[in-house]
This record gives structure tokens, C-alpha cells and sequence, in this order.
């Protein structure tokens, strides 16, 4: 005989014993006259197998599941029917923790009209407001001081460095803006006096205190060197996240999705998408009020080192946060459909 065959008749003998053993411990206890190891069954013990099973479970109708009271949680109190599985029923919404929206005052804060003459000037400054403007003039006079003190040419553009202001750098970023709705051919035109580039950029400010700013610009300390992809642009981005809230208070309902900046220069955590219009670019993820207004936002950085959280829990955790337990209702696509964002 074989070992296979000598393992198959062990099984076989096994599954025979345990077999046996159900069917004595169903048949009840034995009663013996002493006489003789056979056992003779009684009139009063004939149904004694019967008895000894225990009594079917009652199942539980809807009705009676529709009776629990609010504080009692259905999902801890599992429904079994006769056959000993579980079965579901549709969730009544008794054990839900609701919220009622009472928030009066969302939408533009009114107070914010008799500040501003409404032009797209004052819209611009709602947002890059003067402690962005400072952040931006105390990084920038610290980088380029740094470069003036590692630079050894004495000739250099960069040693004829003079500290900017708020107005320069506003000057900056409003060209910066323009030279994206009017191109030109290269950064040198703007400054050309051919009667085909007409522009008045010449007597705002000249080329060379133009390209050495854009060479100097910075938001950050390069000093203070950490783990996050987005030192560069961190304080930048909190500034601006706190200016986008503070003019608006949200209402009911909010959105949360994703979108793409189009870039195509050398960045670690640059995206493809196929199904985009433009395929390379930096991945935000933004929280929208109604009409499309960007109320908070986050940048993609790649995946973060707690495996126990998913990327779509974690950005409705921190896009959330200041918005939770107030009543309002989350807006999203099948992305953020998890058991962790269910729970909030």
C-alpha cells in the first residue's frame, strides 16, 4: 500500500469516528437494565432525541426591528434566523447621528463690501493680502543677501542688489499675471521698443531689476532644511489657504475633488493623468462651496508614510476639519467612498 493510500484510509477513518460521535450525542443518554448493553427505549423517553435539541431561534421581523430605541445601536445587535445565519435588513436610520444645519451668517461676509471699491485690483489683494506681500519681501531680501555673501564676482548683477517692498513685489506679481494673457515671443520683448511689441512695461520697472527678482524670489528660509516636498512653498500656501477662508463662511452643502495644474518641469511628485486635457501637472485636491469657490485646498505630494490611513480619508480628514459636527453635507465621486470616511 501505497502512502497515499495509507494517508487516504487514515482520513477515512477519521471522518467515520467523528461521524459517530454526532450521531451518539444526538441519540441522548443511554439507559442500560443491567442485563444487557443494548438499549431498550421507554414509552416516556421515545421523543427523547427531540428534547434534548434546543428550541428553534425566533426570527426577528422588520417590525420588531423598527421598535429598538435611539440609543441602542442595531449593527451590535446581530439578527439570526432559523437556519443560524445572519441576515440584513434595510437600515432604518434610528441609531444615525444626525445634525441640523443652523449656521445663519454663510455666504460673503457683508461686512467685507464697504472695504473694497470692487475693482480687480481690490479682488486681488482680498487674497495676497499684506501678510503675504511680507512674506514675500523678508524671503526674498534673505536669499538674495545669502547669494550676495556666496557670490565671488565682483562684476555680477547680483552685487548690486538693493532690498525690495511690498509695492515692488506687487508690481511683480501683477506683470507676472499680464505677461500670462499677453505672450510675447521671449522674456526680452517685453522691454523691446519695436512699435510691433507695444507695452509700458519699460517705464514700470527695467529688465535687468525684473529678471533679478524673478532670480531672487523666494517664500521660504533655505535654512531650514526638512522632509517635507513642499518647504519651498509651505508658509506661501498656509497664507493663502487662511485668505481664501476668511471672507466666506461655507453653507450646507460643500464638494471635495481633485484637479490638475498643468506643469511639465522636473518635479518629484508630477502626476499623469490620460483622461485630462492636460496629462502632466501638480494634483490639488480642493474643497468647493457653491458657484465654484475654492474654499480650502491641498497639493498632492505622494503618498505619506501612514500606511493605515488611505489618501482619500486623509484628505477629507484635513479638508474637513474645521467643518465637522456643524451639519452640513459632503458632496463626493467614488473615490472617497471608505469605510474610515463613512465614519466621520
Amino acid at each position: 500500500m501505497s502512502a497515499y493510500e495509507k494517508n487516504e484510509e487514515r482520513l477515512r477513518a477519521l471522518w467515520q469516528e467523528l461521524m459517530s460521535d454526532e450521531e451518539n450525542e444526538k441519540s441522548g443518554p443511554l439507559e442500560n437494565n443491567g442485563t444487557s448493553d443494548e438499549y431498550q427505549p421507554s414509552s416516556n423517553d421515545s421523543d427523547s432525541s427531540e428534547s434534548c435539541e434546543p428550541p428553534p431561534r425566533k426570527k426577528q421581523t422588520r417590525k420588531e426591528i423598527g421598535e429598538v430605541s435611539l440609543s441602542e445601536n442595531i449593527a451590535n445587535r446581530p439578527i439570526i434566523n432559523e437556519r443560524g445565519s445572519y441576515e440584513w435588513y434595510p437600515a432604518d436610520g434610528k441609531a444615525l447621528k444626525t445634525f441640523s444645519f443652523t449656521e445663519e451668517s454663510s455666504g460673503f461676509q457683508s461686512r467685507l463690501y464697504g472695504l473694497y471699491n470692487k475693482e480687480a485690483v481690490d479682488f486681488f489683494r482680498l487674497f495676497v493680502n499684506n501678510d503675504i506681500l511680507d512674506l514675500i519681501v523678508l524671503e526674498t531680501n534673505r536669499y538674495a543677501s545669502q547669494c550676495v555673501q556666496k557670490d565671488s564676482l565682483p562684476h555680477s548683477r547680483i552685487q548690486k542688489w538693493t532690498p525690495t517692498d511690498r509695492d515692488e513685489i506687487e508690481k511683480l506679481l501683477g506683470i507676472i499675471i499680464w505677461m500670462g494673457l499677453c505672450p510675447f515671443p521671449s522674456m526680452q520683448s517685453y522691454w523691446k521698443k519695436n512699435t510691433i511689441y507695444p507695452n509700458c512695461l519699460p517705464s514700470i520697472i527695467s529688465r535687468n531689476r525684473f529678471q533679478v527678482l524673478l532670480k531672487m524670489l523666494h517664500f521660504n528660509n533655505n535654512e531650514n532644511l526638512t522632509e517635507d516636498r513642499l518647504q519651498k512653498l509651505s508658509p506661501l500656501i498656509e497664507k493663502l489657504r487662511e485668505s481664501f477662508q476668511q471672507p466666506i463662511i461655507p453653507s450646507e452643502y460643500v464638494c471635495i475633488d481633485e484637479t490638475l495644474v498643468p506643469f511639465r518641469g522636473r518635479l518629484k511628485f508630477r502626476q499623469y493623468i490620460a483622461n485630462k486635457r492636460h496629462k502632466f501637472g501638480i494634483k490639488l485636491f480642493k474643497l468647493c462651496l457653491e458657484y465654484g469657490y475654492t474654499y480650502d485646498f491641498k497639493v498632492y505630494c505622494g503618498k505619506s508614510k501612514d500606511e493605515n490611513v488611505s489618501v482619500p480619508s486623509k484628505v477629507v480628514m484635513d479638508l474637513m476639519e474645521k467643518l465637522l459636527d456643524q451639519g452640513r453635507t459632503l458632496c463626493t465621486d467614488n473615490y472617497y467612498k471608505s469605510v474610515n470616511v463613512k465614519r466621520i
